[in-house]
């Protein structure tokens, strides 16, 4: 019943909410919904579409930071499937900022991160559909007359959008919830399976097979160790009881095979985490370098158009400042225009005066001369 709620919310969400497909991981990735790529692939087409995506900003004004560099994870999953070989693999949720995955709007898309098994012998596309049990491969004959190990390990990533309904037949094991402050980076993921992948970069069926890596790349993920982690209730028909548990709660084990078989424990992760855990720094710092360096272009260019926009409002401000001394004197002029109209009226008022004086002398000169006569 919970799966069919689910599924059904889903599916009102689809059509009730505006599709924005191009905000959504895969698109962000230039990915296929529901495509797996080789890990290293993955990781530099990641490189790739973040740098292209700062580019494409550089020049926009007031332009943020792509969505891409925005996303982070906000929750991880330990995920078993009920079949036959359980295989098991790591579900990231992925949001804006980290928030919890909850709040719809920042939901970016899901990632799959797992051992499918082996490199196939003639492989050749990094395109291949989403892994299963299936995917897993015997070793090749040449690998075998070559001495090596065993074939190569086949991790990689399958990227979801946020509604696609990726693993809802399997087990959750282990979950763990994330704080957008305590969310993390893409980068941060990318750097654990660098390691994991070049320190055991063979399968082998018993020691370094999908077990191993889901398991480790969860511990290494979460930073809690592996005696700490609680399995979550199971779904699956053939049910393990905890040791010491006298309650009728039933949980999944991880690191087993067939309930009775248990290949990966507590106690080996832990070793291998803490022999890893000075190289997980280590990459993760590079990591870091190789986004930021993506990211610079950017604040090069937004440092260079703030400081742009500085300088303009320091001439508009310039401007302003000359337009009030411009009405100042524009005030001055009109005053002492004012003062020359009066002076012009007063010059106008002492010539007409004198020419009535001159007149009225006039006429008194020829008034005299009138009487003389």
């Amino acid at each position: 019943m919970p799966n069919l709620l689910s599924s059904f919310q889903a599916l009102i969400t689809r059509y009730l909410r505006p599709m924005d497909h191009s905000r959504f991981l895969p698109s962000l990735l230039d990915k296929q919904d529901g495509q797996s790529c080789p890990f290293q692939d993955f990781h530099s087409q990641y490189l790739r579409c973040l740098g292209d995506y700062f580019h494409s900003v550089q020049n926009t004004a007031g332009s943020e930071r792509p969505l891409l560099a925005r996303c982070r994870i906000s929750r991880v999953e330990l995920m078993k499937k009920p079949s036959l070989a359980q295989h098991e693999y790591i579900l990231m949720y992925i949001t804006i900022d980290g928030a919890p995955w909850a709040d719809q709007p920042s939901r970016v898309g899901k990632l799959v991160c797992e051992r499918a098994g082996a490199v196939p012998e003639d492989s050749s596309s990094s395109s291949s559909s989403s892994s299963s049990d299936t995917t897993r491969q015997k070793l090749p004959e040449s690998i075998r007359l070559s001495g090596a190990p065993g074939p190569r390990a086949l991790d990689q990533y399958v990227v979801y959008g946020p509604d696609s309904n990726v693993g809802h037949l399997d087990d959750v094991a282990y979950r763990q919830e994330m704080s957008p402050t305590s969310s993390l980076p893409l980068t941060f993921l990318f750097a654990i399976v660098d390691v994991i992948h070049e320190d055991s970069q063979y399968y082998l069926v018993l020691t370094r097979q999908c077990y191993y890596f889901a398991l480790l790349l969860y511990r290494a993920l979460i930073q809690q160790r592996a005696a700490e982690l609680k399995a979550l209730t199971m779904r699956d028909p053939n049910l393990i009881v905890n040791e010491g548990d006298h309650t009728t709660t039933h949980s999944l084990l991880a690191g087993t095979f067939q309930v009775h078989f248990k290949l990966v424990g507590g106690d080996d992760i832990e070793k291998h985490n803490a022999r890893l855990d000075a190289s997980f720094t280590q990459a993760f710092a590079a990591w870091q370098a190789k986004a930021q360096g993506r990211e610079d272009i950017w604040s090069v260019g937004k440092d260079k158009d703030e400081a742009l926009a500085a300088k303009d409002e320091a001439l508009a401000a310039k401007d302003e400042a000359l337009a009030a001394k411009d009405e100042v004197l524009a005030a001055k002029d009109e005053v002492l225009a004012a003062k020359d109209e009066v002076l012009a009226a007063k010059d106008e008022e002492i010539l007409r005066l004198r020419a009535t004086v001159a007149a009225t002398q006039m006429a008194g000169s020829n008034a005299v001369s009138t009487a003389e006569s």
